[in-house]
């Protein structure tokens, strides 16, 4: 699993941003910013946390957000395409 530094939101080390970095410019992964775009647009609140993580060979970006009653939901997005894969409410 990688996390990403975005806006001040989350945290990892290099390697995983410098992962992240390598697979956007390969074209293997669409921009972090799209999918935050996304988010952002459609689900209000607070991003508080991004992961980029891979599953069975497939990259999914994990984007968390906090809204105004304090709910985290988690959403999940195809890294390669930018399509919404699920979204759920964290415990």
């Amino acid at each position: 699993m990688a996390s990403l530094l975005v806006c001040g939101v989350a945290l990892a080390d290099g390697d995983h941003r410098n992962k992240a970095k390598r697979l956007h410019q390969a074209g293997d992964i669409v921009a972090v910013e799209q999918i935050l775009s996304y988010v952002r647009q459609h689900h209000p609140g607070r991003v508080i946390e991004v992961d980029l993580e891979e599953k069975g060979g497939r990259y999914l970006y994990e984007i968390e957000v906090v809204d105004s009653t304090g709910e985290v939901k988690e959403h999940y997005f195809d890294a390669k395409s930018g399509k919404p894969v699920k979204s759920e409410t964290k415990d």
